[in-house]
């Protein structure tokens, strides 16, 4: 037997009720299945499979014998609802080396792509005010600093009042990373369906205008930064610099020691995608800070034939994008 202790912050909150409770308020089917539970999704033409975010979580002792034991069941209940294939989020090697010996190699495949980043910023938020400006980098500091200066203001926004300003930030800040955001849904069904208690909207503002906001998630004595958005506007003015060091404070008063700050590059990967700002922005607060790297998204093969089939037109389809997107840049940067 081993101990499987090295995993994201986020972990229990992702396999949490509540965030069952999300899916479900998205009008997603969930089943719980011993300590995991697992969403439905259905594909275009070849059925539906099951996705459990970071899950199954397996806390403690972990072998082979108590995997083992809860894919039985799963297998056994997918099998029944007609799921394709299970999709899981495995974060350590350990794990990974247990589920390729149940499963082998020919059932157990990388997913297409990872469902939850691979490498996340978990902040210790442990000791003093002091303590913690000590721990960043000078600059961050400087920032934090300069937004007082400057008499940026963050609140909590407990009657929702500046939500749609956030889905705004939400979609300046997509633009801007050339990233994709989530439905407006999504974040609807975070505020709808989780009690007060646990989330909270962030909001900085500067001459009267909303220039930065977060959804703030305190559970299990950690703080998550689940989405977040700024504007294009006063970036001089350092208002997310404010606002996340004040969710840190407001983190350590009611008893949390971690902020998980989510995705970042992972270590040692030299090149240049669209996380190599938010990585510099998130590290500044805490270079020290641990920084977990998972394994990534998984695939649990039931109906073989289909799942080649699947990958194989996503892979198609993929390819016209990227064809697609090739040509679009070649007319508006190079074409007079």
């Amino acid at each position: 037997m081993n101990t499987c202790d090295v995993f994201p912050a986020d972990s229990k909150f992702l396999q949490s009720p509540l965030w069952e409770k999300v899916y479900r308020a998205e009008g997603l089917e969930t089943i719980r299945i011993g300590n995991a539970f697992f969403v439905e999704r259905k594909t275009s033409f070849f059925g539906k499979y099951w996705y459990s975010p970071r899950g199954p979580f397996f806390d403690g002792v972990i072998s082979v014998d108590r995997v083992q034991g809860l894919f039985t069941s799963v297998l056994t209940q997918a099998k029944k609802h007609g799921v394709i294939w299970i999709r899981i989020d495995v974060r350590t090697p350990l794990e990974m080396k247990l589920l390729r010996q149940i499963f082998g190699t020919k059932m157990f495949l990388h997913s297409p792509h990872d469902m939850q980043p691979k490498t996340v910023l978990d902040v210790d938020i442990h000791g003093t005010e002091e303590d913690i400006l000590s721990r960043m980098k000078s600059k961050t500091r400087y920032n934090i600093r300069l937004a007082k200066k400057k008499n940026v203001n963050v609140f909590v926004d407990y009657e929702l009042r500046h939500v749609e300003d956030f889905y705004s930030l939400i979609a300046t800040t997509s633009d801007r990373a050339g990233i994709v955001s989530h439905p407006k849904s999504h974040y609807e069904a975070i505020f709808h369906s989780i009690p007060s208690e646990y989330v909270s909207l962030y909001c900085a503002s500067y001459e009267g205008n909303i220039i930065a906001a977060a959804i703030i998630i305190f559970y299990n004595g950690t703080a998550l930064y689940l989405h977040g958005g700024s504007s294009n506007e006063f970036r001089g003015v350092m208002a997310p610099y404010l606002l996340h060091f004040q969710v840190m404070l407001d983190a350590k008063a009611r008893g949390c020691n971690i902020y998980s700050f989510g995705g970042i590059d992972t270590p040692g990967v030299s090149v240049k995608n669209q996380l190599a700002g938010i990585t510099r922005f998130k590290m500044g607060f805490s270079p020290y800070s641990k920084v977990v790297s998972t394994v990534g998204s998984y695939d649990i093969v039931l109906f073989p034939f289909r799942y080649v089939i699947y990958r194989l037109l996503r892979n198609i389809f993929v390819l016209k994008m990227w064809i697609v997107k090739c040509f679009w840049m070649v007319w508006r940067y190079l074409l007079p």
